[in-house]
């Protein structure tokens, strides 16, 4: 695999009776080319929950995930709505994410890249979990991570956040939950979890069983 390259895990084809198209600004995209995925099927969503009227149009669902075909397979490569905009080039966060993985001190795959609007345009932060149990930040972290990310992508983020282990928020599959780790530091709320004990096992315990036999 050449430097810099990334393995992708192909979906697989469309299950019988279901199409797909990968979709650029002015259209259909050719095999191999990285755009917005659009599906068609019968055992499509009528709407969403709370959110009256189709989402389909003509048909298609644009699902948010890009992706690209190859060989009548599909690889998504991530989501539309994650892709960060830097003096009008396109940086997708996972490129940047990875490029923090080997730096001493942060806990691999426990990055967030984002961009921040505002009115001078979008800044790039990158939120990043420190490693080991002992209070603080290594010394001097923050700039080893602008630096791989400036030698890995050619952009420097505009500003690093140094996070206690733990502290990015996930999905319950573990997915990063990108945006939301910007709304909760944006509001200030961006912090550990709350540190497990006896109590809380068993205040937890609790509440499920509560939950258990109200529900029956």
């Amino acid at each position: 695999m050449e430097a810099g390259a990334v393995e992708l895990v192909s979906c697989g084809a469309p299950a019988p009776g279901t199409d797909l198209e990968v979709r650029g600004p002015d259209g259909g995209l050719g095999e191999g080319h990285v755009g917005r995925i659009f599906v068609r099927s019968p055992s499509l969503l009528r709407e969403y929950f709370g959110r009256p009227g189709s989402p389909l149009v003509d048909g298609w669902l644009d699902t948010g995930d890009l992706g690209f075909l190859r060989d009548g397979e599909l690889f998504v490569t991530g989501r539309a709505k994650d892709v960060i905009v830097i003096r009008g080039q396109n940086h997708s966060p996972q490129e940047v994410e990875r490029a923090v993985d080997a730096v001493a001190g942060v806990r691999s795959g426990c990055a967030a890249a984002v961009a921040e609007v505002g009115e001078g345009g979008e800044r790039l932060l990158l939120f990043v979990e420190r490693r080991g149990p002992a209070a603080g930040a290594p010394p001097g972290l923050a700039d080893e991570c602008r630096r791989a990310v400036r030698a890995a992508t050619g952009v420097e983020p505009d500003e690093v956040i140094v996070l206690e282990p733990g502290t990015l928020p996930r999905t319950s599959s573990g997915k990063m939950r990108r945006g939301e780790a910007l709304r909760r530091w944006q509001a200030g709320t961006l912090g550990p979890p709350a540190p497990v004990t006896r109590l809380r096992l068993v205040q937890a315990m609790a509440r499920s069983a509560l939950a258990y036999l109200f529900g029956r």
